[in-house]
């Protein structure tokens, strides 16, 4: 983020990381680029180095879209979803999304 900022970017995203990783780097994206977007495109858990898949909190769609309540109260502007998530994520974030909109 601090090599890239200076070249006037339009928003500043962590990608491909578990979703209980995101709130950490996204204290520290705003940190670095306070007037800038922010957002997060989390996955679905990581892969081990023996190439097994292990799963995160995000594997579960419901959690996952709550998860990203927490990135976008936080200040998240751009949400999204990376490895291992499905359409049924993207549903249920929308849903969310469109729910929290609808209350303001």
């Amino acid at each position: 983020a601090r090599a890239v900022v200076p070249l006037g970017i339009y928003g500043v995203l962590v990608n491909c990381l578990p979703a209980e990783r995101v709130p950490a780097c996204l204290a520290e994206l705003k940190s670095v680029a306070p007037y800038i977007p922010v957002g997060a495109y989390a996955n679905a858990g990581w892969m081990n180095r023996d190439g097994t898949w292990e799963p995160s909190l995000g594997a579960d769609p419901v959690a996952y879209a709550e998860a990203a309540d927490e990135w976008i109260r936080s200040g998240a502007r751009i949400v999204g979803s990376c490895c291992g998530t499905t359409v049924g994520h993207i549903c249920h974030l929308r849903k969310r999304i469109d729910a929290t909109l609808a209350m303001n």
